[in-house]
């Protein structure tokens, strides 16, 4: 049986390494990327970080670190420790546990399809809309949904907006999971 492969988006994978005071949110993040990295270990699912996203996590860890430590060594040799902790976890040539993909060309191809079906979306509000990174991981998501099947490729995010746009578009596009309002499918 071909293996699931879940695309994992900054907003999602943070929490694995660091938690926000009091955000119920992370405490859920952490749980789902728990259960990805069980299925992981089980053989049942490959777990993929497009390599833009681990620089999103680590403005994120400057962000909240920078909360917790006023001492500016303190604070570079936190970030530091974060910043290597997330390579080891996240990478191509050690053989993670979470593969780092790079983009491509044919990530970019069709990346105007991603925005033509944000655009049909129907909003809840008048928030900033899709970033080009988060199109980006929807463009890479289709992509390996051609390349794998649809049924067993999702993008896994805490990005309401994100998963909203990639759902609502059906085929070719991914299945996307918020993790703040949805769980990890079994099996």
């Amino acid at each position: 049986m071909p293996r699931r492969q879940f695309i994992i988006d900054a907003s999602a994978l943070t929490p694995l390494f660091i938690l926000r005071k009091g955000n119920a949110g992370d405490v859920k993040g952490r749980a789902a990327m728990a259960k990805l990295i069980m299925l992981r270990n089980s053989g049942k699912a490959n777990l993929l970080v497009p390599n833009f996203c681990m620089a999103e996590c680590a403005k994120a860890f400057a962000r909240e670190l920078a909360k917790k430590t006023k001492d500016p060594q303190d604070f570079h040799d936190q970030l530091q420790l974060h910043r290597d902790l997330l390579l080891e976890t996240v990478s191509r040539r050690r053989k993670g546990i979470i593969e780092s993909i790079g983009l491509k060309r044919k990530h970019l191809e069709d990346i105007e399809d991603v925005f033509t079906a944000e655009q049909k979306t129907e909003r809840r509000s008048e928030g900033d809309g899709l970033s080009g990174l988060d199109a980006l991981i929807i463009s890479i998501g289709r992509y390996h949904a051609g390349v794998h099947g649809h049924d067993k490729v999702w993008i896994v995010t805490a990005d309401a907006w994100l998963a909203t746009v990639s759902n609502q578009s059906g085929q070719p596009f991914p299945r996307a999971i918020n993790v703040l309002k949805q769980s990890i499918p079994d099996g």
